[in-house]
């Protein structure tokens, strides 16, 4: 089988999965199409694309002179702005809540082709994987909602394809990570992939990157103070990822003070530095030696980006969109010869968590929401889920600074240090 091949049957079978659910919906076969995504344990909304709607909502809103930071009247469920204040920018256009399915139809072919441009499986296991993910209720929850995720993902391969390339090409890169940055705040750790260039351009890219951030807290002043005291705070036990899950059981659970604060401090502690430690073993340099580069390129893309997230904020279960660019990395360390089964466990845990998330509704349906069951299956899930992330933020991030290449600084700094 071609490599052409193997890129191209995931995107067919997610393309053909869409094609089915959307022609459901759209021949008003409403009930058909509730009960697939309710079995196929999907979170989804009636009607569809309700992130996209709501995002639409607010710019038309804007336009006509409300604050859709302190209430979205033109959202579907009447939710305030959440987003960045750059996407108010798009008032100077005449979007409006009729723009919903063009551009949810962008975006999904947007995303379609960035999962093409993935590096291709290797194997039919690979391949197998590689499908199972695709159509994992994660995936189809931002295609489902019409988030702009699919946006930022297709941005990010976009960029992970340019930071690859020529010196004018990895300026263009930069140039998008600074955008999904503004876009989303937390992509703005991809720029870290500078650091592989020359001090020179280091400082020239941080210089940009600094101004660009000064000029955009200068404009957005208090909307971005609006902006960022929006952030939603869901329920930890809800389909959300990110280390604060631990803290914020504690605080729901009653605890108050400083320790879910501590307890926090403590997980995160233990991803960067037993990433640290792992990442300075024998066995995990060579295993991200092992990868060829544009794998490589992707790993570190979309590992800094899925445990940037992980770390930093709480997360909607359609960000792990982003370790579909992580797992080409992951099966080629599995699938080489010797690899024991810890490796080869990895891929396991990166797509059944992409599925677990909707623990929940699985168990729900045999048992009851009322019954003690329910209630112990559900708590032994959600400690099962954050103990797995904990282990995959920890290796994928391990495995991100042993794939990083030398650090011209660095190296430049070494041969400044005065001999003894």
């Amino acid at each position: 089988m071609s490599d052409a091949m193997r890129r191209t049957i995931p995107v067919a079978v997610l393309a053909a999965a869409i094609a089915i659910l959307g022609g459901l919906y759209l021949s008003g076969q409403h009930g058909a199409f509730a009960w697939i995504m309710r079995h196929w344990l999907v979170m989804f909304d009636m009607p569809p694309f309700a992130d996209a709607e709501g995002m639409l909502g607010a710019i038309e809103c804007e336009r006509a002179g409300i604050e859709t930071y302190l209430g979205n009247p033109c959202d579907p469920k009447a939710r305030p702005f959440v987003y960045t204040p750059t996407w108010k920018l798009l008032t100077a256009l005449p979007v409006t809540r009729a723009w919903t399915l063009p551009v949810v139809a962008v975006s999904i072919l947007a995303f379609l082709a960035a999962l093409w441009a993935l590096p291709p499986a290797k194997d039919r296991r690979g391949l197998a994987f590689r499908i199972a993910a695709v159509l994992s209720p994660s995936t189809l929850m931002a295609i489902e909602y019409g988030n702009n995720e699919m946006l930022i993902f297709a941005l990010a391969v976009a960029g992970a394809i340019l930071v690859a390339r020529s010196w004018t090409a990895r300026v263009a890169a930069y140039a998008v990570f600074f955008l999904l940055g503004l876009l989303k705040y937390f992509p703005f750790t991809a720029l870290a992939l500078a650091l592989r260039e020359r001090p020179a351009r280091l400082f020239a890219v941080s210089a940009a990157t600094a101004l660009g951030l000064a000029l955009f807290a200068a404009l957005a002043g208090e909307q971005l103070r609006l902006s960022l005291a929006n952030i939603p705070s869901m329920s930890a036990m809800s389909y959300v990822f990110g280390v604060k899950n631990f803290s914020d059981l504690m605080t729901a659970s009653g605890v108050t003070g400083p320790v879910p604060v501590f307890v926090r401090g403590i997980l995160t502690a233990i991803v960067v530095g037993g990433a640290v430690v792992l990442a300075l073993k024998a066995e995990v340099r060579s295993a991200a030696g092992s990868l060829d580069e544009g794998t490589r390129i992707f790993l570190l893309v979309g590992g800094i980006l899925t445990v940037s997230a992980y770390l930093l904020a709480q997360n909607v279960a359609y960000r792990q969109v982003h370790m579909l660019m992580v797992l080409p990395a992951l099966l080629a360390i599995a699938a080489r010869e010797g690899s024991d089964r810890r490796w080869r466990a990895l891929p396991w845990i990166a797509v059944g968590l992409m599925y677990a998330f909707t623990i929940r509704m699985g168990i729900r349906a045999p048992f009851g929401e009322d019954t003690p069951a329910f209630a112990i299956l559900t708590l032994a899930g959600f400690f099962a889920r954050e103990l797995a992330w904990l282990v995959q933020a920890t290796v994928v991030l391990a495995l991100v600074i042993a794939a990083f290449p030398p650090v011209p600084l660095l190296e430049r700094l070494r041969t400044l240090r005065p001999v003894r």
